[in-house]
């Protein structure tokens, strides 16, 4: 269970956060000029994703006895997003069940992808059991994608267990992922299994 701060962060104007424990207002990002809205046809975006950043994100949280969070950056290519990047997060509270985010870290996070022209793709995090059945998103979990999604991110979040599963979710956006890279198998829709998690 992941508690995401809310931000919106739209065009490089003023970044409003809050959470439902604290709210702010943070100073505007260099203005950047209006994009003109694309015409999205397909029905289901499609979302590349890294084998080697779902490998990244594995080793790492399976260093940590609590639950993780971390943002990932790519970019946009004709209608398909790319997840490649992990963006690392300080976290405020880190629990076996629980994990948020810190504020200005979030900021920070957000500000380095808006420099170097990357978005905001996705969000992995960890959950504390093993199995299939251990990567379904919590009501929290869904609570904070769907606040991404009303914020106009187009971004996708992805459970991982302990041993290796992996689940990609979303609310109300729909999508397709295409993991490309070698040590990862697709069990079925949105659900895929490091292949010997835990021996890189």
């Amino acid at each position: 269970m992941i508690e995401r701060v809310e931000i919106l962060f739209i065009q490089g104007s003023v970044v409003k956060v809050t959470t439902e424990k604290e709210a702010g207002e943070l100073p505007a990002l260099p203005q950047k000029a209006p994009e003109e809205k694309e015409e999205v046809s397909e029905e289901k975006p499609t979302h590349i994703v890294s084998a080697r950043v779902l490998w990244d994100f594995n080793k790492v949280q399976m260093q940590r006895p609590t639950e993780h969070l971390m943002d990932v950056s790519g970019i946009k290519y004709d209608g398909t997003h790319t997840l490649e990047r992990l963006e690392p997060l300080e976290l405020d509270e880190s629990s076996p069940t629980y994990a948020r985010s810190n504020l200005l870290s979030t900021r920070d996070a957000l500000a380095d992808m808006h420099q170097y022209g990357s978005l905001l793709t996705g969000v992995f995090h960890s959950h504390p059991g093993r199995g299939r059945s251990a990567v379904h998103p919590s009501q929290t979990d869904i609570r904070n994608q769907k606040k991404l999604e009303d914020a106009g991110y187009k971004c996708i979040s992805a459970v991982f267990s302990r041993d290796g599963w992996v689940r990609f979710f979303t609310v109300n956006s729909p999508f397709r992922v295409v993991v490309k890279g070698k040590g990862v198998e697709c069990v079925e829709e949105n659900l895929y299994k490091l292949k010997k998690a835990g021996d890189v």
